[in-house]
């Protein structure tokens, strides 16, 4: 996973704007953008990575619709971008989903709402992230600002692996059928001191009781 804008360590590193970059609030939030800054024919954009080889991607952020966001009507919408490609366009509508003045001007009721984008289908090693707007007025009037960026992948796991948390034979958290887990390795078989518990696809335990109980029962045969 990848953090970016999150209150407890928030740094504004390797992001680009196309206005002034710098750390503004909402109320007691740190944000991205934010009202004077973020308004109009403005953007801001960061690369992530390198990533580990994944089939999907997946994004979660706090987003601030400050001011007088006018609506779909009059075509006010927060857009987000993932390379070149659009994953989100969501208008906003000051007072319809708050009452609450937060930040920026006193006369406007601002919106701030967690969203999350999944399942968007990505397989760079680099991923861009782009918040872009369509908003008609300057930041003074209407803006916007973003935290707490939360970026998980949907890793390809290796071919023996059922689940994992890398891309190698030895990041695997289960097994396909057919092999067995010992440790984070799936294997055709187990090492010499486990055996194989084909319910569960994992090596478990010790050979060395069975090895024990074989060598007493051939010894009271005898």
């Amino acid at each position: 996973m990848f953090y970016a804008l999150n209150q407890s360590d928030f740094s504004l590193e390797g992001w680009n704007t196309t206005f002034t970059l710098r750390e503004n609030t909402c109320g007691t939030n740190k944000i991205l953008g934010g009202h004077d800054l973020f308004g109009e024919d403005q953007k801001a954009f960061k690369s992530f990575g390198p990533l580990l080889i994944h089939d999907y991607v997946n994004v979660t952020f706090k987003a601030y619709f400050v001011d007088s966001w006018d609506g779909a009507s009059k075509g006010d919408y927060l857009t987000v971008y993932i390379d070149a490609g659009l994953v989100l366009k969501v208008p906003c509508k000051y007072g319809e989903n708050s009452t609450t003045d937060v930040c920026g001007q006193d006369d406007y009721p601002d919106y701030i709402t967690t969203i999350t984008i999944s399942n968007i289908p990505h397989t760079n090693p680099v991923m861009t992230l782009i918040f872009n707007n369509t908003l008609d007025d300057d930041g003074d009037d209407e803006s916007f600002g973003v935290s707490d960026i939360v970026i998980s992948v949907n890793l390809v796991c290796h071919l023996w692996c059922e689940t994992c948390f890398g891309n190698n034979v030895n990041e695997c958290s289960s097994c396909k059928n057919g092999y067995f887990l010992s440790g984070t390795t799936c294997g055709t078989s187990c090492p010499t001191d486990q055996y194989a518990d084909t319910t569960t696809r994992t090596c478990i335990g010790s050979n060395l009781f069975f090895f024990n109980f074989e060598i007493i029962s051939l010894l009271r045969l005898s």
